[in-house]
């Protein structure tokens, strides 16, 4: 008697079990919906950062007796340029949601920090963490490329484009009412809790992208770059205020200058 076997499924699934391509057949709809929002969700934080703390920033001006309260946003801008090219490579090599969720645990101990800390410094260097998400925008759209049916893939990325576009819109409304009703710091403990919702979500709902690449990752260069930034744009501030010629003001500009002759002769011999 001839033996019959049942034909092998070509689906194609992720590391959840979640089809990756339109080909090998989709998910239910109502589960791309679900993960969808969530990574919507997520990217608005880039958004979040920066247009829901502005507001607060005389509110922490008097309160940390400073004037230099504009390094409240800055350092976060810097933090993201610094950081944007490892994380991009990092996401190649290692899997774009498990580096989106590192960045979501240090953006949430930068919150963390930024909340409970009675010193300035320290919330700098709270917003300088937090900054690891400036570039969540842009891994949010190479990973709706990646885990979404090809058919779903332009509507998915024309979602996150209006999601962070209406996180701009809402983000200062709601800043405003947790500033009036519990001081700057309700901003920062909204975003501990946003982030502290969402990091769970993200981990059960997104599958992992499946694409890799064995990229070289240039730490050393990407390092430099960003305090080259920051030390040329703080001598501008303290020249301002010290005289040009000062020893903090020059020192400054030399520190940022080493820096940037240094980025560059890294890139100029850095092995591709």
């Amino acid at each position: 008697m001839e033996e019959r076997t049942a034909p092998r499924s070509t689906r194609s699934e992720g590391p959840h079990g979640a089809p990756i391509s339109p080909r090998h057949g989709a998910p239910p709809r109502h589960r791309l919906l679900l993960a969808l929002a969530v990574i919507i969700l997520f990217s608005e934080i880039a958004t979040f950062e920066i247009l829901m703390v502005t507001p607060a920033l005389p509110e922490m001006a008097a309160h940390f007796r400073t004037t230099d309260i504009a390094w409240v946003i800055s350092i976060v801008t810097l933090a993201g340029a610094t950081v944007m090219p490892l994380v991009g490579r990092a996401a190649d090599r290692w899997g774009k949601k498990r580096v989106i969720l590192i960045l979501g645990c240090a953006f949430l101990a930068g919150s963390l920090l930024c909340a409970t800390t009675t010193s300035f410094p320290l919330l700098l260097a709270g917003r300088a963490v937090q900054g690891a998400m400036v570039g969540i925008v842009g891994l949010s759209y190479s990973l709706v490329r990646d885990i979404m049916p090809r058919s779903y893939v332009p509507v998915a990325l024309g979602m996150v484009v209006t999601g962070v576009g209406m996180s701009a819109v809402v983000g200062p409304f709601v800043a405003g009412f947790l500033i009036d009703g519990f001081g700057y710091r309700g901003v920062f403990w909204f975003l501990v809790a946003y982030m502290a919702v969402l990091l769970p979500l993200y981990a059960a709902l997104i599958p992992e992208s499946p694409a890799r690449s064995d990229t070289r990752i240039d730490y050393l260069g990407s390092i430099m770059f960003g305090p080259a930034v920051a030390l040329g744009l703080y001598g501008l501030s303290r020249g301002s205020e010290d005289g040009w010629t000062s020893p903090i003001a020059l020192a400054l500009f030399g520190g940022a200058a080493v820096l940037a002759v240094g980025f560059v002769v890294r890139q100029r011999t850095a092995a591709r």
